[in-house]
């Protein structure tokens, strides 16, 4: 048989050639940056708004369970007595972990000064401690009661000295972060609440003797004490559930 290569090239161009396979698209990488680099601290803010407003309610919660007490004999001083030492150390450890959340730093390239924050957390977490070792009985050998004595006043002063910081801290971050009317109202319950707790931790005769009050009076002026905690622990509350929701806002912002 003769090879006839004109044929044969006719055979090669006239043969259909396959096409390629479509190139896969090439799949991109989609980078979202973070418009709000202070989303996880506000969160932490925001968080810690929550359990402080948690924690003055259950301070406003058991000023108004003696004040009912005192006018209406409920609940009985038994119950009261009981309940004491878990409600004071619920109360000290929502405060002790709000302060740790609301004194978190912020995340600036400029190093701030951390001093009070610093002596918050060390009184908030001391208060902690010692309302812990009482629960668990740590502390009757050294004579610690609830209605009065050293640890009572231990507390209140702590109390006291935890104000003294922390409202202040509050203001700062509200004119930081621009949060219209927080600052005024946060200093409206900084002073009052300074105030009530101030007059609570008074000893009553120190009152009466000074105001040169008789019995009926005096018992008076101590439910009058009762009911100014009341109103400053529940209005506490409803600001820090304010911040709460304006650092919630802040952190959703794009």
């Amino acid at each position: 048989m003769r090879f006839d290569p004109a044929s044969f090239l006719r055979e090669v161009h006239s043969s259909p050639t396959t096409a390629p396979a479509p190139a896969k698209p090439v799949k991109t990488l989609n980078y979202r940056f973070v418009d709000n680099p202070y989303r996880h601290w506000l969160i932490l803010l925001c968080v810690g708004a929550a359990v402080g407003c948690a924690s003055y309610l259950v301070d406003a919660t058991w000023s108004m369970a003696i004040l009912g007490q005192r006018v209406r004999s409920f609940p009985t001083r038994h119950l009261l007595r009981m309940v004491y030492p878990f409600l004071t150390l619920a109360t000290v450890a929502l405060t002790w972990v709000s302060v740790w959340l609301l004194t978190s730093e912020p995340p600036t390239p400029q190093r701030h000064q951390r001093l009070s924050a610093n002596v918050l957390r060390l009184l908030v977490t001391s208060s902690f401690l010692a309302s812990s070792a009482y629960v668990l009985r740590l502390l009757e050998s050294f004579g610690a009661m609830a209605w009065a004595g050293w640890f009572s006043w231990l507390l209140q002063s702590i109390d006291i000295i935890v104000i003294l910081l922390l409202w202040p801290h509050l203001l700062l971050v509200a004119g930081r972060l621009g949060l219209r009317g927080m600052r005024w109202r946060t200093a409206i319950v900084f002073v009052g609440l300074l105030v009530s707790t101030v007059l609570a931790a008074l000893p009553p005769d120190m009152l009466t003797g000074a105001l040169g009050l008789g019995f009926d009076l005096n018992r008076h002026l101590q439910n009058l004490r009762l009911a100014h905690q009341v109103l400053w622990s529940t209005l506490a509350a409803l600001v820090l559930l304010r911040f709460a929701v304006a650092f919630g806002m802040e952190a959703r912002r794009d």
